[in-house]
């Protein structure tokens, strides 16, 4: 692989050419070099650590091609078999990542629903408390009824139609 400059970086990466610029001009000088014509370029030590340091491997592929270029024939069988292999696995990753996306999704919408569950939860809870409180007034007033109606029939009858509450 030979050394790439920092534009040719900054696509490789899928980052801008200046945050590229940044990043080589932080890169140790072992990794940086000038080209014949005086541009700043990136070793393929250089590259390798900035792969590194983005996490993102973007060289694997040029170098296989690079290396089937000049492979004899059984070799250059082996690396269209191991070039094959990379595009099933690059084929593969997309579809998983397309697969967390939908999870994730669905995630959301469940995280949604069980927000809703414990609003009507907690309305329920309300709503029990509220009827609680209105059987317990109910029942106070069913046993003061009682009471009056208890000493009602316990008066006499004068006592009933005078209304005077005591006896002799």
């Amino acid at each position: 692989m030979e050394a790439k400059t920092v534009t040719e970086l900054a696509g490789l990466f899928g980052v801008s050419r200046q945050s590229m610029n940044s990043r080589v001009r932080a890169l140790e000088d072992g990794f940086i070099e000038k080209n014949d014509r005086g541009i700043t370029v990136v070793t393929e030590a250089g590259v390798h650590e900035l792969e590194r340091l983005y996490g993102k491997v973007v060289t694997a592929k040029q170098e296989l091609v690079e290396k089937a270029s000049r492979a004899s024939g059984k070799d250059k069988t082996i690396f269209a078999m191991l070039s094959n292999l990379m595009e099933g696995k690059d084929q593969e990753i997309e579809r998983l990542q397309e697969q967390i996306v939908t999870k994730d999704q669905q995630l959301q919408m469940l995280g949604n629903q069980i927000e809703v569950k414990d609003r009507q939860i907690t309305q329920t809870s309300q709503q029990l408390d509220q009827q609680q409180q209105l059987m317990a007034v109910a029942l106070e007033d069913k046993q003061q009824l009682m009471l009056e109606l208890h000493e009602e029939q316990n008066k006499s009858f004068f006592q009933r139609l005078f209304g005077s509450t005591k006896r002799k």
